[in-house]
């Protein structure tokens, strides 16, 4: 069965882990929530999926590691989440990933995990957690498991430890190697040091076993490597690995890493789309190193670049991943998929943003990705534009980027509940564009009314409701204009949103809110119309009016005969509803 696959190869080398093992073994059998927590490197994700696999009889645990026998009475689900931001797109990515016939929903991977398994105990094991602005929705998600599995444990893998209201969640801290697995790692790798010079290595590696993995994949006495991980491998990287690389391998790598801003896990056949004559030999080359993780997934090769050494790749090669990024991008375009093209533009900079119609293409997939509220994304291009020098630049030079970058940070802090953040980040915008978006009038693009409406939406969320009807009612003007005429809806059952809370206005919030419902229909935005539709009823049932209204009434029987005729409902809705109460 795929939910069982291995998630680790046997070449995969697995170092104790003193009493961690013990400890977790013990948790889990004493708790339904642990949460293995530690900082990016430290290991956590080998560590658990070692355990994935031992649970799952992948493989053995080893004399020194018999508390994971007990283990062997669960079947272990691992869920690697580090692509995720938000709990709608955790489910949305477990689901694309592992199930994508199914329809994506928490409810759904439940009774998957009951056909499945039945009664036999399961461990679910998410694994990268670091997802902010989720804990109401992981929570009552995991809530609602246990509810229906009570025998089942959940176990969260995190670099920050993880709290909710309505779990006790038993937390597990999970530190580097300490110097007797230091020096087990070292005889595995085939490495003959002395007491000192282990001593230095764990000091300047902080025990992370990710440095420790590369120092001892080409170990070189003379290296001096400043202390401090990511500086370390970025050095380690600099000084020792990449002159010894071949050209191709070089170039493999800046492309698995450019790969590896889109996805955590990339699948094998797309590294036959870049530029490498050798590709088998040069992965070897690179696996030999203990930059790449390789494995099988079925018939699928899986490959995997840890984030800390993607970042010291593309600062250190830094003049091979332009050109790489451009042909990157270029082939992410001609197959229609804009936003990662976007990104990849990014990394392309300065030879590819400067052009004209380069930017007009990262500016449109931003508002684009903003409207589709996909948050992973625009975190991403937020986090580009922060830490790429020659992005900052042309951000410089062309104020209608730079109001882009601005808005997909903005956006992103906004996805997850950041609001503060998100109006500090709007007041980095020009004075000319601060000035058009309070105003709403002149020159109006798209993305000035995606950031106008950013703005007066954060207001109404940190409860400013006169300052958001102020910036929600300037837009009224623009929306009269052609281009506009879809973002009418919309703006309408913001009013009306606004108008509503707190029973400000609440026969001036129905008035916006039919108003949007007619809008939408005509526009054909579903989105809106069902929000709109949702706050009307909202609206009905504050007032007590619900079960006095003729148009509820009418429509809901009209829908009930229609469903009894064709047979689609059976029941009527309040029939159903009252038998679900009943039970």
């Amino acid at each position: 069965m795929v939910l069982l696959e291995p998630r680790l190869t046997q070449a995969d080398a697995f170092v104790d882990r003193g009493t961690e093992t013990d400890t977790l073994v013990q948790a889990i059998e004493s708790h339904a929530v642990t949460n293995l927590h530690g900082r990016k490197g430290s290991g956590k994700s080998h560590f658990l999926a070692f355990v994935s696999d031992v649970a799952n009889g992948h493989r053995r645990p080893g004399a020194d590691r018999l508390a994971l026998h007990r283990l062997t009475d669960y079947h272990v689900l691992y869920f690697d989440l580090s692509d995720a931001m938000g709990f709608d797109d955790i489910v949305k990515r477990l689901f694309l990933a592992n199930f994508p016939d199914q329809t994506a929903s928490w409810e759904q991977l439940t009774h998957i995990v009951e056909t499945s398994f039945g009664r036999h105990p399961v461990i679910l094991i998410l694994d990268n957690v670091n997802s902010e602005g989720i804990s109401t929705s992981l929570g009552r998600a995991i809530y609602y498991y246990l509810a229906r599995r009570p025998s089942d444990r959940v176990v969260l893998g995190s670099i920050r430890p993880i709290g909710f209201v309505n779990l006790d969640v038993h937390r597990l801290p999970f530190d580097g190697f300490d110097q007797t697995a230091i020096t087990e790692l070292a005889s595995a790798s085939n490495v003959q040091l002395d007491s000192g010079q282990l001593e230095e290595i764990r000091e300047s590696s902080d025990g992370l076993p990710i440095f420790l993995r590369l120092l001892f994949a080409h170990w070189d006495h003379r290296a001096k490597i400043p202390p401090g991980t990511a500086e370390g491998i970025r050095a380690l990287l600099r000084e020792t690995i990449a002159p010894r690389l071949s050209e191709e391998g070089r170039q493999l790598l800046v492309g698995i890493a450019l790969l590896s801003i889109l996805s955590a896990e990339i699948i094998g056949d797309e590294l036959r789309h870049l530029p490498i004559s050798k590709l088998e030999g040069s992965l070897e080359e690179l696996r030999a190193y203990s930059l790449i993780n390789v494995r099988q997934r079925g018939t699928t090769r899986l490959v995997k670049l840890h984030d800390l050494v993607r970042d010291a790749v593309i600062e250190v090669l830094d003049g091979a991943v332009g050109p790489m990024a451009r042909d990157l991008a270029d082939a992410a375009e001609k197959r229609g998929a804009d936003r990662e093209s976007a990104l990849l533009w990014l990394f392309a900079a300065p030879n590819g943003l400067d052009t004209e119609a380069v930017r007009e293409r990262v500016i449109n997939s931003i508002v684009i990705g903003a409207d589709a509220k996909d948050y992973p994304f625009l975190s991403s291009v937020a986090l580009i534009a922060s830490t790429r020098a020659q992005v900052k630049k042309i951000g410089l030079a062309h104020v209608r980027l730079s109001d882009a970058l601005i808005f997909a940070e903005a956006s992103a802090f906004t996805g997850v509940g950041k609001y503060e953040e998100a109006l500090v980040s709007l007041e980095r915008l020009s004075p000319a564009t601060a000035r058009k978006l309070q105003v709403a009038e002149g020159e109006f693009s798209l993305l000035d009314f995606e950031l106008a409406y950013l703005q007066a939406n954060l207001l109404h969320l940190q409860n400013r409701y006169d300052e958001a009807l102020g910036a929600f009612g300037a837009l009224r003007a623009i929306i009269e204009r052609p281009d506009f005429k879809p973002d009418a809806a919309r703006l309408e059952f913001a009013i009306g949103h606004v108008l509503r809370h707190q029973a400000r206005d609440l026969d001036g919030a129905m008035q916006h809110f039919r108003a949007a419902e007619a809008m939408a229909i005509e526009a054909g935005d579903l989105t809106t119309e069902l929000s709109s539709v949702t706050g009307r009823i909202g609206t009905l049932v504050y007032l007590d009016q619900l079960w006095r209204c003729p148009s509820y009434h009418s429509r809901t029987a009209a829908r009930s005969s229609r469903g009894r005729a064709d047979g689609r409902y059976g029941p009527s809705r309040h029939a159903r509803l009252r038998r679900v109460i009943e039970e």
